[in-house]
């Protein structure tokens, strides 16, 4: 069984204040709360994905800090907010260990619709800023919801 955990960059400045787009002060605080819930987890994954987008790559620093142990966080290329979901769905399946994947809308949530519905326009979740969509794909290959968080319920 592999868990993916797909988790939406948190909040960021606008691209007319500032070129990178880096977290707020609020971002920070959404992806901190989000973070230390997950730590609460003891969480393990093989390696932490991000775009390299500034704030997708400040929200994975704060998760990765949250797991159970050390991983690798990774620049890893297909996951800008356009990129087809595909590739990343194949390369999953290919790794065959959990995974954390952090980036952005639209494209985790085509991924996470392909993976749970076949369809990358099913939108099966409701992605916010600093949530953490947690999939899981059983022993027969199906993935499925497993939880979801979003910083506003914690």
């Amino acid at each position: 069984m592999i868990n993916l955990y797909l988790i939406q960059h948190a909040a960021a400045f606008p691209k007319e204040q500032y070129a990178d787009q880096p977290l707020t002060e609020e971002g920070y605080w959404q992806a901190q709360r989000t973070a230390e819930f997950v730590k609460r987890l003891h969480l393990s994954v093989g390696a932490v994905w991000h775009s390299g987008k500034t704030r997708a790559l400040q929200t994975a620093k704060l998760f990765c800090a949250a797991l159970e142990e050390p991983v690798p966080l990774l620049l890893h290329e297909g996951l800008s907010p356009n990129d087809a979901p595909e590739p990343i769905a194949e390369e999953i399946q290919k790794t065959g260990q959990d995974l954390m994947i952090v980036g952005h809308l639209p494209f985790l949530s085509r991924l996470a619709g392909l993976l749970l519905t076949g369809n990358p326009l099913a939108e099966p979740a409701a992605f916010e800023k600093a949530s953490v969509v947690c999939l899981r794909q059983n022993e027969d290959g199906r993935w499925q919801l497993g939880w979801m968080v979003t910083p506003d319920i914690l």
